[in-house]
């Protein structure tokens, strides 16, 4: 999360929180054993991946989203 909040910064707002308070707050699914990471604009949910991803595919979620 580090280096993608240093490539994106200027582009994300970066957020983290408890797999009870992600799914009560934006209403879906969330895994309480493997890392979600949620990307929304606003309250839409763009994009979602679970599980140990590598970084590479992580930033092409995020650039295809922000796109």
């Amino acid at each position: 999360m580090a280096q993608l909040r240093r490539e994106f910064g200027a582009q994300l707002q970066v957020a983290t929180s408890s797999p009870s308070d992600a799914a009560q707050s934006w209403r879906t699914w969330v895994s309480a054993t493997q890392p979600t990471l949620l990307v929304r604009r606003g309250e839409k949910i763009l994009a979602m991946a679970i599980g140990c991803l590598p970084l590479r595919e992580l930033e092409q979620l995020i650039v295809h989203s922000l796109g």
